[in-house]
């Protein structure tokens, strides 16, 4: 199975391979970057496919990276911009950071379905489900949501938490506190030009 690229990692290659020629349009830059886009295109879809049971999303995970990755292969087709790109990935990065996620943000998933959940200053707990067709998570409480969810994947020990981006910023808003969030302002801008991605982050035990 394809290793999963984060959206940062796949403009880096991209621009990578668009600097093996010295002049552009030749087959073989074509050929490269028909096949960086057949790799890159399916990487939600070779996420999904991986079968994660509830024994898999069991244990303590620890916050890791955020995560951008591609809803489809239709949306290589909408970036026109590797620093655009790259630009999100860090911003969603300084985002994750004021909400309270940091290495010390901690997840606790237990057989029993209960599960404890800390973010920054803030701790939660209550229960949760876990729907191994539709890969769907769902915290009761978590976050100050009633029903927190997001689509969750275990892969090569990491657990993948991702969310529409719609619902990750609306989620960002709700928790940022202080004065205007111009990063989060500048991001939500950024994703308006763009459909199809899945935003979030990793863990690891």
């Amino acid at each position: 199975m394809k290793k999963i690229r984060s959206l940062a990692s796949a403009c880096a290659m991209a621009l990578m391979l668009q600097g093996c020629g010295t002049s552009t349009g030749t087959t073989a830059d074509n050929s490269l970057d028909t096949a960086a886009t057949s790799s890159l295109g399916n990487v939600l879809t070779s996420l999904l496919s991986n079968l994660t049971t509830n024994t898999d999303i069991t244990g303590t995970w620890t916050y890791s990276n955020p995560k951008i990755v591609f809803e489809s292969e239709n949306i290589l087709s909408q970036l026109g911009s590797t620093v655009a790109s790259s630009k999100m990935e860090s911003m969603l990065s300084n985002q994750l950071t004021k909400i309270g996620f940091s290495s010390k943000s901690k997840l606790t998933l237990n057989s029993d379905k209960s599960y404890t959940f800390s973010v920054g200053s803030k701790d939660y707990a209550g229960t949760y489900t876990y729907d191994t067709k539709s890969h769907q998570l769902i915290l009761t409480g978590a976050l100050g949501i009633t029903n927190y969810s997001c689509t969750a994947v275990v892969k090569n020990g990491e657990l993948y938490m991702l969310h529409d981006a719609d619902n990750l910023l609306a989620l960002a808003t709700k928790l940022s506190t202080g004065s205007k969030n111009t990063t989060l302002s500048t991001l939500s801008s950024l994703l308006g030009n763009y459909s199809g991605l899945k935003l979030g982050w990793t863990m690891k035990k």
